[in-house]
Parts: C-alpha cells; sequence; structure tokens
C-alpha cells in the first residue's frame, strides 16, 4: 500500500465489492500513517466501512475482530483478481487422502475468490463430521479461514497471598503464600495451611475472612472459588480449641433422601435449574409429589415422580443455598465472635475544631466467646490479647 501497487489490481467490477473505495481509502490512510508527522483520523476508513457495513455508523462501541473481518473482506473483494466469478462444485472426499482433497478444494476456492489478502491472510481448516449410524462414512472439508478464533487459556495456577492470626497472643501473625489451581476453593487454601509446620491446624479451625482496610468486612465460607477472590485480602483466625464434645453439636443429615411432607431439598425445576424445594403434597400410590420452590410463587409449583433424577441433599446444588459459616467450624452454638479493631488518633487538618480523628491500622483479631460472658472476663481476654502491643 506504501508503493501503491494496491492500484493496478482494483477489481471496479467486482458485484461484492465497493468499486476500489475501502481499498483506496485505506492506501491513502496507510501512506498518510507513516509519511505524516502529525495525528491522522481515519475518517474516509470510517466512512466507506459504515456504508459497507451499516453497523459501523455512528460512534457507537463495536467488537474490534468484526471490524477486522470486514475489513479484510472489504480488501479482498476490492483487489479481487478475478473479474467474473464461476460456478464451482466441490467434490467428495470419497476415500481420497487428505492432500489429495486439500488440493482440489483449494483450487475451486482460488477460481473465485485469488486476491493478495488471500496470498497474505488466508489458510485452510479441516473439517469432518461422523455419523455414529454410519461410521464409514466420508465427509472431509477443507474450508479456506481468514480469522480463526481461539478461547483465552485460563492460567493453571493461582497465586494466593494471606495471613494466620494465631490464639497464641505472643505469637506474631505469619504471613503465607500459596500456589493453588485455578478452580480450587477456599477449602484448598484451608487444607494448603493445615500442612504447613508452621501451622498445624486442623481446617475445622481455620475461620477465613475478608479484612479491608483493618476492618473485617465479612466471613468467607469455604466453598467460594479462588478465582472470585484475586483482589480480596484474606486472614485466616484460628478457632480456639474448646471443651470435649463443644462445637460438635449433632446437626441435621442432609444425606437422608428420605421423601415426606414438610422436608426441604434441592430440586431441579422444569427448566433445568437447581432450588431449594419442600414438599407440600404427596400422592402415595402414583409416586407423585408437589414441590414448592423457595422464592417462587405458587404458581411456580411442580408436580414431580419420585423416581426421577431430580432430587439432591439439601444446600448441596441450588442456586439459592444457604451457606451457614458457623457449620465449618467447630464452634458450640452458644459461642459468639466479637471482632476487635485497632484504633488510633490522628492529627485532622481539615477540621479546625477537631484537630483529631479515629483511624483503623493494622490487623483487627477476633474472639470466639461464650454469649454469656460477663464484661469483667470480656475486658481481661482482650488485655490478654494485646499485652504483647503494650510496654511493662
Amino acid at each position: 500500500f506504501l508503493q501503491e501497487l494496491y492500484a493496478r489490481e482494483i477489481n471496479r467490477e467486482n458485484k461484492l465489492g465497493m468499486g476500489g473505495r475501502v481499498a483506496s481509502y485505506y492506501g491513502r490512510h496507510i501512506k498518510e500513517m507513516w509519511r505524516a508527522s502529525f495525528p491522522v483520523f481515519p475518517r474516509g476508513v470510517k466512512l466507506v466501512m459504515a456504508r459497507k457495513n451499516p453497523q459501523f455508523e455512528g460512534y457507537q462501541q463495536q467488537d474490534s475482530q468484526e471490524l477486522l473481518m470486514s475489513l479484510l473482506d472489504g480488501l479482498h473483494e476490492d483487489l479481487c483478481r478475478v473479474k467474473e466469478k464461476p460456478y464451482v462444485q466441490i467434490p467428495d472426499s470419497n476415500g481420497r487422502s487428505d492432500q489429495e482433497v486439500a488440493r482440489e478444494h483449494i483450487e475451486c476456492y482460488l477460481k473465485r475468490d485469488r486476491s493478495v489478502i488471500v496470498d497474505l491472510f488466508s489458510g485452510v481448516i479441516k473439517s469432518q463430521i461422523r455419523w455414529p449410524d454410519a461410521p464409514a462414512a466420508d465427509n472431509r472439508k477443507f474450508e479456506a479461514f481468514n480469522m480463526l478464533s481461539l478461547p483465552v487459556p485460563e492460567e493453571s495456577d493461582i497465586r494466593v497471598s494471606l495471613k494466620v492470626m494465631f490464639q497464641n497472643p505472643d505469637r506474631a501473625p505469619l504471613k503465607v503464600s500459596l500456589n493453588l489451581k485455578h478452580n480450587a476453593t477456599l477449602m484448598a487454601v484451608k487444607e494448603a495451611i493445615a500442612e504447613m509446620k508452621e501451622v498445624a491446624i486442623p481446617p475445622k479451625r481455620l475461620a477465613l475472612c475478608d479484612v479491608t482496610n483493618s476492618y473485617v468486612f465479612q466471613f468467607l465460607s469455604q466453598t467460594l472459588p479462588l478465582r472470585k477472590l484475586e483482589r480480596v485480602d484474606i486472614v485466616a483466625y484460628e478457632v480456639p480449641v474448646f471443651g470435649a464434645g463443644e462445637g460438635e453439636e449433632k446437626k441435621a443429615d442432609k444425606s437422608d433422601m428420605t421423601i415426606k411432607m414438610g422436608k426441604w431439598f434441592d430440586v431441579k425445576d422444569r427448566l433445568g435449574g437447581w432450588y431449594r424445594g419442600v414438599v407440600i403434597a404427596m400422592d402415595v400410590e402414583k409416586r407423585l409429589v408437589k414441590i414448592h420452590f423457595e422464592g417462587f410463587s405458587a404458581n411456580e409449583d411442580e408436580v414431580i415422580s419420585v423416581d426421577d433424577d431430580r432430587f439432591r441433599p439439601l444446600d448441596t446444588v441450588a442456586r439459592n443455598r444457604r451457606i451457614v459459616i458457623r457449620d465449618e467450624l467447630l464452634i458450640p452454638k452458644k459461642n459468639v465472635q466479637v471482632i476487635c479493631l485497632h484504633r488510633r488518633m490522628v492529627p485532622n487538618q481539615a477540621n479546625f475544631f477537631n484537630p483529631n480523628k479515629p483511624e483503623l491500622f493494622g490487623l483487627p483479631f477476633v474472639l470466639f466467646i461464650p454469649s454469656d460472658i460477663t464484661g469483667a472476663a470480656l475486658y481481661e481476654l482482650v488485655w490478654e490479647k494485646t499485652r504483647r502491643f503494650t510496654t511493662p
């Protein structure tokens, strides 16, 4: 285009082209880009592309791949060396070798489409359809392409950095860096921490929290995928060891799939989605049950056969399943968690009447204490946790 070699190949008779306008405006724009010492705007290219494809009219945001494909197609048709495109019938493969079939298909393609764009940007891809009922059928095709869309590969591993807060007040927080699979959950983080000699805390006694700006924003469930938490500052808090049997209260057996009135399950609806559902009616003779889906109106109730594979234990696969983080930890029901923050006063130059303002700093700590604890006992516990920060 810089040497204007395209001008001798412009095909103004091609009914599928733009009469050479795409090639002319593009060639003019390329020359301006390489020779001008000032910003160049592709107004001509934009105008002719809008005439070729109306979706590029105006100034709305468009897909760059679609623009590139449309531009290459416009340049190819304007520079096509075939003046009149003949009708071509592509022969069948009939058990011949790939080389022979590919050569015939390429020759058929070049009889209709041949340009400098094809020479530079086109390739051939093999496609084949197999029928289970006719495995011997031969249906190979070799098709030309100038754009091959491929999925962006995901990283196989993800790096996770977090801090571990111990129950021992004399032990400083430990910074941990883990290399885990990209599709792993926070349960893998707990298990990896438990295997470290410096930590050696069972997963049931590790509470993971999202700590933002020295504040415990939320407790994190071990079922959350890591890929959704790449920008979250995670802190693992050690849960203390309680008395024998505490924290191990018997919970409802969710694996019991006995269907009865008023029992909850994860149920697949008629559209294939899994939701929490409760049995509200039963027909024992016909083995049918009526399910009401949580969060939906009675009009969405469904009658389902108990023999259908549409039932799962409660809160295992439903989209609206309830995740109780306390169930993932060895915490007695009578205990509660108290979040303690570090606060200091810093100068406040923006307010003349109030020269100081409070500011959070450092890592907060979490206390797992009985709900009936006295104020004096709580005061002593907090003092015990903070004594390493104070001078004797």
